[in-house]
């Protein structure tokens, strides 16, 4: 079972975060809280995201918040965000273009369906719960939406 959990992706790590203020270190400790709370409830295996080291380089980050979580539950982490290297060689721009969102998920389900018979939090940006969910429903995975957009009143305003 797939348990999606939708995120603006500053919360995923402790790096820069553009525009957010000062109340993302906040909503960043809460989130972790959240994703402990919701792998107990679901007895998740693995906490996977839409994220990779090349990411976390970018924005100077240390660490993601779900590798953290995931090491302190004792369970395993996945990074399913595919490198620049990857990108290229599957001809999905660099911009991050909604152009490209069904060639990225394509590629976030194959990192996924090897592990799938067990349960998997997966983080992914709140933009990508709809059509992600009805890909991976169409391929025969099971899946469940845990929250739609982690921290939404804080980056609606």
């Amino acid at each position: 079972m797939l348990y999606l959990i939708g995120v603006n992706h500053s919360v995923q790590h402790d790096g820069r975060a553009v525009h957010h203020g000062q109340e993302i270190e906040r909503l960043r400790e809460g989130f972790a809280e959240f994703i402990v709370r919701t792998a107990q409830q679901t007895h998740a295996k693995v906490i996977a995201e839409e994220n990779n080291q090349e990411v976390l380089e970018k924005f100077a980050a240390t660490k993601s918040v779900a590798f953290t979580v995931a090491a302190e539950l004792g369970i395993r982490h996945l990074f399913c965000e595919p490198s620049i290297a990857e990108r290229k060689r599957l001809g999905i721009s660099l911009t991050g273009s909604p152009a490209d969102y069904e060639k990225r998920e394509k590629y976030w389900l194959e990192k996924l369906r090897p592990i799938v018979e067990v349960p998997i939090l997966f983080i992914l940006g709140a933009d990508h719960i709809a059509s992600f969910s009805e890909l991976a429903k169409s391929s025969g995975l099971p899946v469940s939406v845990a929250v739609e957009y982690y921290g939404r009143k804080h980056f609606a305003s």
